[in-house]
C-alpha cells in the first residue's frame, strides 16, 4: 500500500482531480483511490449531529484491502450528479449511534439535507482517517480541467514486485513532467 502519493504516509499534499487521474495511470500501481475530508450534519433522528465523513472514489475500500461487512461498496457512477445518493457507515458509528440496528441497511439518512440510502457498514476497526461515514466521489475523466483545485488525497496499492523506490521514481518523473508543462 502506498499512501498519499507524496511518500510513506507521513508526507502528504493535496492534488486536483486531473492530477489524481495522472497518478492513477502510473504503471507501478495496481489500483488507486482519491478521497477528501468533509463534514456532514445528520438530521431527522433527534438532535442534529455532526458526522466526520470522507468523500471517496469507489476504489478506496478495495485499495485498503477492505469491503463492507454488511451491504456493498460503491458501484458504477454513484456520486455522479443525478445518481442515487448513498452512504457507507463505519461499524463503530453504526453501533454507537444506531445500536447496530440491522434494519438501517438500505434505509435513508438525512445528511446535509440530502436523503442518502445506507448501502454498507464497514468491518469493525476500519476507521480510515477517523471517518464515520463515506459518501461517493465521482471523477469524470471527460471533464479534466482545473489543476489548481487541490482538494484530494490519494492512496494506492503497488503492483506485485514493485518497490517503494520504483514508485517514487515514477512519481518523481510525473511531477517533473507536470512542472515542465
Amino acid at each position: 500500500l502506498y499512501t498519499a502519493f507524496g511518500g510513506s504516509g507521513e508526507l502528504r499534499y493535496a492534488m486536483s482531480q486531473p492530477e489524481f487521474m495522472d497518478y492513477k495511470g502510473l504503471h507501478v500501481f495496481e489500483n488507486a483511490a482519491a478521497y477528501g475530508g468533509t463534514g456532514l450534519t445528520l438530521t431527522g433522528r433527534g438532535e442534529p449531529e455532526r458526522v466526520r465523513a470522507l468523500t471517496a472514489t469507489r476504489d478506496l475500500l478495495p485499495v485498503l484491502g477492505a469491503l463492507p461487512r454488511h451491504g456493498r461498496n460503491f458501484e458504477g457512477d454513484e456520486g455522479r450528479s443525478g445518481s442515487e445518493p448513498v452512504v457507507i457507515l463505519s461499524h463503530e458509528y453504526w453501533v454507537n449511534r444506531f445500536g447496530g440496528d440491522a434494519t438501517l441497511l438500505n434505509s435513508q439518512l438525512l445528511l446535509n439535507d440530502v436523503s442518502r440510502r445506507v448501502i454498507g457498514i464497514l468491518p469493525p476497526g476500519l476507521a480510515f482517517e477517523g471517518a464515520e461515514a463515506i459518501i461517493p466521489l465521482y471523477i469524470n475523466p471527460d471533464s479534466m480541467t482545473g489543476r489548481s483545485s487541490n482538494s484530494l488525497n490519494g492512496v494506492a496499492r503497488l503492483k506485485p514486485g514493485v518497490t517503494l523506490a520504483d514508485a517514487q521514481r515514477e512519481l518523481n518523473a510525473l511531477t517533473r513532467q507536470s512542472i515542465a508543462l
